[in-house]
């Protein structure tokens, strides 16, 4: 595991006598991607929230760049890059299509807890956002409101 960016070694993860995660052992190295798939109720959701410190392990670690991130808090794990998504999607409908795009684009900076801080787009945010929509292609519907073109799409 000495090479691999995200290692989990003989992760448990229990609740009461319910063993949801039991003993995996898995390296992913950098630059790809690994599917953790089963049935409903086999601990696929389970082991990504103690990824991700939603919960903790009851034993094992998990590594992440060569360090035991298992006693990292939920905020620190989210600082250095491990996060999850949900399936599903939320808009904020009484804003504009851009507004919720530039909520989006600021989650992904450090400038997404400030509250105090200019809520203008920098120079790479507005430009992240260009290349996501493709200009010309929805340039119209950047002032509408979400609630409306959800409702209609």
């Amino acid at each position: 595991m000495a090479d691999a960016i995200l290692g989990f070694e003989e992760v448990v993860v229990a609740f009461g006598a319910l063993r949801a995660v039991d003993g995996v052992t898995l390296a992913v190295p950098q630059g790809e991607r690994r599917a953790i798939i089963g049935p409903n109720g086999a601990g696929k959701t389970t082991l990504f929230n103690a990824t991700t410190g939603a919960i903790t392990p009851t034993q094992g670690r998990i590594i992440f760049c060569g360090r035991n991130i298992i006693r990292l808090p939920q905020h620190r794990r989210a600082a250095i890059g491990i996060s999850r998504t949900f399936q599903i999607t939320n808009l904020f409908p009484t804003l504009a299509v851009s507004d919720n795009l530039a909520l989006a684009v600021r989650a992904l900076t450090p400038r997404k807890f400030s509250l105090l801080g200019s809520q203008r787009l920098d120079g790479k945010e507005a430009a992240r956002i260009e290349r996501a929509l493709g200009r010309e292609r929805f340039e119209g519907l950047l002032a509408d409101l979400s609630a409306v073109l959800a409702a209609t799409s």
